[in-house]
């Protein structure tokens, strides 16, 4: 009964001790997180992450708007897309000036030529509606 008890116990601790060399083994050049924001009427772009790492070797990153909800109570949620793109100092940097991302979905978001070696960039968002306000709740990946 000992023996499986120290069985388990051990086999335990190497799933645990191998789950958590994963997490720290992170290319330490890829930034990722998510983040939540509030884009105005209009479909005004909203600096939503600034400086955001990544390595270079992709042409693209990922980006994910995983909710697009709207602001006021009592309002149905029929909100299903919103826009992004990425800048570097004030300039569109990815391919599209208008990426539309659909809730849910990743999207890889192209880096235009001649910006591909760029380390870092700007995270934008803005809504889809012109006449109405929204929550993003977005995933990223610089790559």
């Amino acid at each position: 009964m000992r023996k499986s008890i120290k069985k388990v116990v051990s086999l335990g601790l190497i799933f645990a001790l191998s789950a958590a060399m994963n997490v720290v083994a992170q290319n330490p050049g890829e930034d990722f997180d998510n983040g939540l924001i509030k884009v105005k009427k209009g479909c005004e772009y909203k600096l939503a992450k600034r400086n955001i790492k990544r390595t270079g070797k992709y042409s693209y990153v990922n980006v994910k708007a995983d909710s697009v909800y709207p602001t006021g109570e009592g309002v149905e949620d029929d909100y299903t897309h919103c826009r992004t793109n990425l800048r570097k100092n004030g300039k569109i940097i990815s391919k599209k000036e208008t990426v539309l991302l659909d809730e849910g979905k990743l999207k890889k978001v192209g880096i235009r030529q001649g910006y591909q070696d760029v380390k870092s960039f700007d995270l934008y968002f803005a809504g889809n509606q012109p006449d109405l306000d929204a929550w993003i709740a977005y995933y990223y990946n610089g790559n």
